[in-house]
Order: structure tokens, then sequence, then C-alpha cells
């Protein structure tokens, strides 16, 4: 498709306020979110929606078999739908050209351009992006560019996965990068996590200080939440620099980047180092009790499947009840949020879905899904980028409550979601076209 019909900065302004119309960035998700790569723009014009041209590269397209049905989801979940007035904008007209292309072709036919570089009005940036690393800033900081404008103090990266290194990261890791098993911070059979002292000699083990800048990312064949979920519980000991990469290993190969083979060796902390804990980042089950016996006090959020929360499945071979816990919100999305190519995407939507299920965000909330919460952990790290300050998780889940026979449980559909139909799934049923914005 050929650009002809430009958009000016006045329908930008009109746009923001109509429903009948919709802004579109092009751009990559670092830029949206608020990087800033030399000569390029970081944040996003306000309420604008994310549908980044590089999702849409055949490496991308050809990654997995339901990769369509990924792209489909992102234009559902923000009302990118035909029918609407759509202002396409970039810096480069090349992504804005392909995500136009790829709109037409799904009925989208009024469409505008914009070049971001003719704006001249504010731009949005999440408050805590930094906690999101770029894939290029890795790769920066790995090559001693960005001390002088980003402090970096001793760096380590490390791969996270379940058990032993796979035969993935002893072929190919991020250069440096040290492979952590889960089962070294969670516990069996139960999966809930060290206590205090077990995560502090975990810590040191791998070299990990308050000061250690660190980041975290899942493999080729793994997902965002695995680095989420220890990227969480290092802010819950109190390190002050984690970030999580926004991709995984499979980003990192697509752009050509260098990797190496074999197993890096921990280097563990030479002194004794003392740990300051974070209780507001994960919570146990003694708070989660407090939550449900007096709602006034925080909310507790499922965030499992249709039937694991009705109680037909429990989702997992090694749990054996099913059902869910009495007393607490259910808020379901598919992949918790996560865009095509494993990246953060347009947290308004993720924020219009709370709303929607009535999460009340001015007192503390507590997300958990069926076994030691990496998915609610993807949820709490987006809800961090947001700038939300009183989100948390509950880290044993459904797994650890169900454990306790004392405990109740409920099966069946509640009341309040009688009219919901599963069998007619659809992101707008759950979500609507609401406007919220972080800001």
């Amino acid at each position: 498709m050929r650009l002809i019909i430009e958009a000016t900065k006045e329908m930008i302004y009109c746009a923001q306020k109509s429903d009948e119309w919709c802004i579109v960035d092009a751009r990559s998700s670092d830029a949206y979110i608020g990087w800033r790569r030399e000569g390029e723009i970081g944040g996003h014009i306000p309420y604008a929606k994310l549908f980044a041209a590089e999702w849409l590269s055949p490496q991308w397209r050809r990654s997995r078999e339901d990769y369509e049905a990924l792209l489909k989801l992102e234009l559902d979940s923000q009302s990118i739908i035909p029918g609407k007035n759509i202002i396409v904008y970039a810096e480069d007209e090349a992504d804005a050209e392909n995500v136009c292309d790829y709109l037409q072709s799904k009925g989208i036919t009024k469409l505008f351009y914009y070049n971001l570089r003719d704006w001249d009005g504010d731009l949005f940036k999440y408050p805590n992006y930094r906690l999101m690393a770029p894939l290029w800033l890795v790769k920066d900081m790995l090559d001693g560019r960005v001390r002088d404008v980003f402090p970096i103090h001793d760096l380590k990266i490390f791969e996270i996965s379940w058990k032993e290194p796979s035969k993935t990261y002893l072929d190919a890791h991020i250069p440096g990068a040290v492979h952590i098993d889960s089962n070294e911070f969670e516990l069996a059979p139960l999966w809930t996590m060290f206590s205090d002292a077990a995560l502090a000699k975990f810590a040191r083990r791998n070299g990990i200080t308050r000061e250690t800048t660190v980041v975290t990312y899942s493999s080729s064949s793994g997902d965002f939440s695995a680095a989420a979920k220890l990227a969480v519980v290092l802010r819950y000991m109190g390190i002050e620099n984690v970030m999580c990469m926004n991709g995984t290993l499979e980003g990192w190969l697509m752009n050509g980047y260098p990797t190496e083979k074999g197993q890096v060796e921990k280097k563990p902390c030479k002194d004794k180092v003392e740990y300051s804990f974070e209780r507001r980042h994960i919570y146990r089950m003694k708070r989660i009790k407090e939550f449900l016996d007096n709602p006034e006090r925080g909310t507790v959020v499922d965030i499992r499947n249709w039937k694991e929360y009705t109680g037909e499945d429990s989702g997992y071979e090694y749990i054996d009840k099913a059902g869910r816990i009495p007393g607490t919100k259910w808020c379901y999305y598919p992949r918790m949020y996560v865009a095509p190519a494993n990246q953060i995407g347009n947290l308004d939507v993720m924020l219009n879905m709370w709303e929607a299920a009535g999460i009340d965000l001015k007192k503390p909330v507590a997300f958990f899904c069926g076994s030691a919460s990496w998915g609610a952990s993807v949820l709490k790290t987006f809800a961090d980028v947001a700038g939300l300050t009183d989100v948390a998780i509950y880290d044993g889940g459904w797994c650890e409550w169900c454990a306790y026979p004392e405990n109740p449980v409920e099966t069946g559909v509640p009341e309040e979601l009688k009219a919901y139909d599963p069998e007619q799934f659809s992101v707008l049923q759950l979500s609507g076209e609401g406007g919220c914005h972080v800001m």
C-alpha cells in the first residue's frame, strides 16, 4: 500500500478524544514504553495503541503455528478493528507502511499516516520503563557502551528455567549468562519461595549483592514468565537494579547478536552480603487469608483459565484438587498480556481488563496462578513498569492453597460470571473499549 493520505497534528488531537478513531504506534515495543536509541524518539503519543512492524517479520510469523492468532489478539484487545479511522505513525515510513498493509489485509481501510518526527506535543513514557531492558541495550551493556549514560555496577545476566541447564542453553546463550535453576529459590512440592535465609544463600552463591545490575531472560524454548519470576524474587530481596530483557533468546538470535556455548560458572560473593527484604512484592498465605477475611485490606486475583477457575481441571498433572479460592476475583487474559515476540505491549489493555474485573488499585492487590506464580509475576512486573506500587504476587498460588485440607475450596460458576460464555471468548467481551490510559 502506498501511503498517500497523511494525518495532521490536529487530527491526532481529535483522534485522542474519539471512539471512532484509533492512533497506532508502528515502532518497537522498546520505543513505545520509553527507550530511546541514538537518533530515535522514546515514548508514545498519549492514548496511542501499539502494533509493532517488527512483529510482522517473516521470522516471527514462522516461529509458531498460532502466531497469526497472537497478532489478532493484539488488534482485538486494542480495538484496532474495521470501521474505525486508523492513524498509523512511526519515525520510519517503511514501518508504518508495513503495518498499514497488514491492517488493510484484515479489512481495515480507513488508514492515515503520520510522521512522528513532526510531533511537538507530549510523549508518554511508562514511569518505570527501565525495568524492561531492550535487546540492543543488553548488547550495549555487554560491549561497555552505556556506562556513561546508564550507570551499571557488577553486571550479571541470568538465564532462568526449571532444572538443570537445557541443551538450548548449552548450545547457545547470551555471552556470560549464568544459568539459574528455579529449584535454587523455589521449594518442591508446593513450589513456594525459600525462606529469607535460604534466599540470601542463593543470592550469594550467584554473586548477587544489593548493588548488582541484574538482567534476567528466558531461553528460546521458554517464555517471559521465568525471567519475570526471578526478577520479582530479587526485588523482594532488595536488589536495586533488576531488569527483565524485553524478549527471549529467540529474539536475540533473530537480531544476529552473538552467543556462546557451554556452561558459565557461578561466581559467589567473596564476602557475606546482607539483603533487605521488601514484603510488598511477594505475599505468603497468611497475608492472603487476611485479605480474604477483610476485603477492605486488599484484593486477591486469580488469573488462571476458565476451566481451572471453575474446577473442571486443576491445570497440572501434579495437582490433584481442582477449584478456586473463595472470595477471590477472576481476571484471565491469554499469555498474561505478553505481546508478540515475547515483549511488553500496551499496558492500557491490562488496566482495562483489571477495571472490567472490578479490581480496585487503590488498595493492595495480590495476583496468583496455578503453581509458583510465574504467570502472576509477569503481571506484577508489568504493574511495576506502569508505576503501580501496591501490586504483589501470592507465590504459593493454587498449588499451595489446595494442599491444606482446612482451606476452603469452591467449584462451579459463580453468580457474577453466569453470563460469561467461554466458548464465545472475546477480548472485547472481557475488557470493552475503555479509554483507560497509564498516566
